[in-house]
């Protein structure tokens, strides 16, 4: 925006001074209306709803409007940045003004100069907030629109200085002034010692991450230490992302893996799984039955291993085996008897199924061998 583009409102309730310092801003470049009092002002900004870059407000009106409260109505309805003018320069004054949003005060009869230069100051003030402003409400919507995530932001003092819309409703609020400032003790309770252990790791430029459980829900946290423009840390970005169903979900799938793994184990009949390449996985019982020294022993050996050169009819073991593989994966699933043979060269009979399935993308195939030797299932 260029000075020329730039519309100040004057609220000035001698005439003379308006029109002389109207004639001295035009001289450089503003644009300028005045009005002398806070009525006139109010009419103009609230009811008449001109569009104003500035507003120069003398405190003294000489009126029950002042200037102080003209501003607070204005602000009450519009985001203007205000510049107060005055005479005086009692302490009191200046604190009156301290109170209510505004961008400075300037003694009038201060020169033109100085004015200017407060005019300026005061509106490049104006659009660092504006810029600010937006950038937070950006983090906001961001924050508030991340699925199942709480973003706060903690001081070093353990105080809330920033909370996302969600975790607002999570912690039973309906607007960010009754949580903010709440030490994060009440925030977190039982959990505060352990929550505050890590805050203070990142406070000294750690970065963290772990699992929470609060009553039945789970979350994973994040910690990140945010530094100023002097690189010194003095917040902590904390980042919950809640985890419950897929805890839950990673539970019932190691609760089912143990169960698989048990009846894996305990089963009587050797149970294989091959890949492209060969065995990649047995149980106990595989191993024994085939006469190895371990598991490991057992899955270093090629399949065909265990397999003498001919079936019980005479027929060679190599092209039967890999049609009976060929059936499995064209029909899911085959069976038949065959007879097998140990490390040591011993042969036994057998009954195989054999299933196939699909595991990372990849062809599996599992072989569940029942021994039987001496008709013991028969």
């Amino acid at each position: 925006m260029t000075i020329s583009q730039i519309k100040i409102l004057l609220v000035e309730d001698v005439l003379s001074i308006a029109v002389l310092e109207k004639f001295e801003l035009e001289d450089r470049a503003y644009q300028v209306n005045y009005v002398l009092s806070g009525e006139e002002a109010l009419k103009e900004i609230i009811e008449q709803n001109q569009s104003y870059d500035l507003i120069l407000m003398d405190i003294d009106l000489g009126s029950d409007m002042d200037g102080i409260r003209t501003a607070k109505e204005i602000l009450k309805r519009r985001n203007i940045p205000i510049l107060f003018l005055s005479s005086h320069t009692e302490q009191e004054l200046v604190e009156k003004t301290e109170k209510i949003t505004s961008y400075g005060y300037v003694v009038k009869n201060s020169g033109i100069t100085i004015l200017d230069t407060s005019i300026k100051m005061a509106l490049k003030l104006f659009k660092a907030h504006q810029d600010l402003e937006q950038k937070e409400k950006l983090l906001q919507l961001i924050a508030e629109n991340y699925p199942n995530s709480y973003v706060l932001i903690f001081e070093k003092d353990f105080k809330i200085s920033f909370i996302s819309g969600q975790s607002l409703k999570k912690h039973g609020a309906t607007k960010l002034e009754e949580i903010f400032g709440l030490n994060s003790f009440g925030t977190f309770k039982e959990n505060y010692l352990f929550i505050k252990d890590y805050i203070i790791k990142t406070l000294h430029g750690e970065e963290c991450g772990f699992d929470l459980e609060i009553g039945n829900e789970y979350y994973f946290c994040r910690t990140v230490p945010l530094s100023l423009s002097n690189q010194r840390i003095e917040k902590v970005l904390f980042v919950t992302e809640e985890i419950t169903e897929r805890k839950r979900t990673e539970e019932i799938i190691k609760s089912s893996e143990t169960k698989y793994r048990t009846l894996f184990n305990s089963s009587q009949d050797a149970i294989i799984i091959d890949d492209e390449n060969g065995h990649i996985e047995c149980n106990d019982t595989a191993y024994k039955m085939f006469g190895c020294d371990n598991k490991e022993d057992f899955l270093s050996r090629e399949p065909k291993e265990f397999s003498p050169e001919r079936q019980a009819d005479g027929s060679y073991s190599f092209p039967q085996a890999y049609e009976k593989v060929h059936l499995a994966f064209k029909n899911g699933k085959e069976h038949f008897k065959w007879t097998h043979c140990k490390k040591n060269g011993e042969e036994f009979p057998v009954e195989v199924t054999l299933s196939t399935m699909v595991l990372f993308e990849k062809p599996i195939l599992q072989a569940v061998v029942r021994d039987l030797s001496g008709n013991k299932f028969l």
